[in-house]
């Protein structure tokens, strides 16, 4: 029961009747609902329109079936757009040189049968930027000399992978098929020494990029040109590389890197001083701001960032030594055996120790 407070109320037509009783606690009675109370307004304005309900559901569900089908067919498109892309990748990757043979026709995964893929040579690429691909020295021009610019040529190299499919999509078939054609550009000049027609890695690049000479077939390491110029020029290199060639080769030079006894004991070390890394065609420039550098590397010289230490061939050839002599005492001796006081090593070792000594102190 709900008890409800106030005036007196009217009983309506349509049953509704309330018994007074009187309040122990107030002045005002008290008022019991009794009978059947009709539903406001907003109630039966509600129950009007429940039969709309399935009549608006029967009428909205194939535009949201339709919606849902949609959004499954554009799914599915971009998933295969996707794959596609994945098949010309790999297509043109597994093609980079040397690669080839049995690798060219693997199916890339989840690529299915109807659909193909493709590889293709694509020519040179337009334009690069790159300032390298236009130095002079790589591309020319430059005077008394002719440049292969095929050799150093960055934009060489282009190959295509591609990929093609048409399917239906899984919802509204109706629609039509639908269609991918992907292709992936790859650069591959990666100018290794085969690619660029040398014999071999340890030959020499200069004749191959420079042309020295219009016929120069008679000698074997080089590469024959159609350009002619000044034979004289030729010449000069020709005279320039047996003169360094033949001073390498000199038996007392063997020691820096050829030497025996080093090789035998695991330390086949290098003790040439490595010329630094630069690019110029300017005799004058290569004079008097590289090759002064490279002296100093040969004789040494003070180096205030490395505490007055002498980087030089015969520091590195004295150390070289000593850690040799080092070595055969550890196998002549192991431990805990100690090799006498006079032990012809321990006196090269002292030896080379006082050398060393001397050529780190400060000039």
């Amino acid at each position: 029961m709900h008890a409800i407070s106030g005036e007196s109320q009217r009983t309506s037509d349509v049953g509704r009747a309330y018994q007074s009783v009187p309040s122990a606690t107030a002045a005002e009675p008290v008022y019991f609902r009794t009978g059947w109370e009709a539903p406001p307004k907003r109630c039966r304005r509600a129950r009007k329109r429940r039969g709309l309900a399935p009549l608006e559901l029967t009428l909205s569900l194939p535009l949201l079936l339709f919606t849902m089908a949609l959004m499954v067919a554009l799914g599915a498109a971009a998933t295969w757009k996707v794959r596609a892309l994945v098949a010309a990748r790999s297509t043109s990757w597994r093609h980079r040189w040397p690669r080839g043979g049995l690798f060219e026709e693997i199916r890339p995964a989840a690529w299915p049968v109807p659909a193909t893929f493709n590889f293709a040579g694509a020519g040179n690429l337009a334009q690069i930027d790159s300032p390298a691909n236009y130095h002079p020295v790589a591309r020319g021009p430059l005077p008394q000399l002719d440049v292969d610019d095929r050799v150093l040529d960055l934009t060489k190299g282009l190959i295509e992978g591609e990929s093609h499919h048409q399917r239906l999509p899984p919802m509204l078939a109706s629609l039509g098929a639908y269609r991918h054609d992907v292709e992936h550009l790859l650069l591959d000049n990666k100018f290794q020494f085969s690619q660029m027609g040398i014999p071999g890695n340890t030959a020499r690049r200069m004749p191959r990029l420079y042309v020295l000479d219009g016929n120069p077939s008679s000698y074997t390491d080089e590469d024959p040109h159609e350009w002619q110029i000044d034979r004289g020029l030729f010449n000069a290199y020709w005279s320039a590389k047996n003169v360094t060639q033949s001073r390498y080769n000199q038996d007392d030079l063997w020691i820096l890197d050829r030497d025996q006894e080093l090789r035998a004991w695991g330390m086949g070390q290098e003790f040439h001083p490595l010329f630094p890394t630069f690019t110029s065609s300017d005799r004058n420039e290569v004079r008097m701001n590289y090759l002064p550098r490279h002296q100093d590397r040969i004789y040494g010289w003070n180096d205030p960032s490395a505490r007055n230490r002498r980087f030089d061939v015969p520091l590195h050839l004295c150390s070289g030594f000593i850690g040799l002599y080092q070595r055969q005492l550890a196998v002549l001796f192991p431990p805990p055996l100690m090799p006498p006081p006079n032990h012809h090593l321990l006196t090269k070792i002292k030896k080379l120790q006082d050398f060393r000594q001397q050529l780190q102190q400060p000039p």
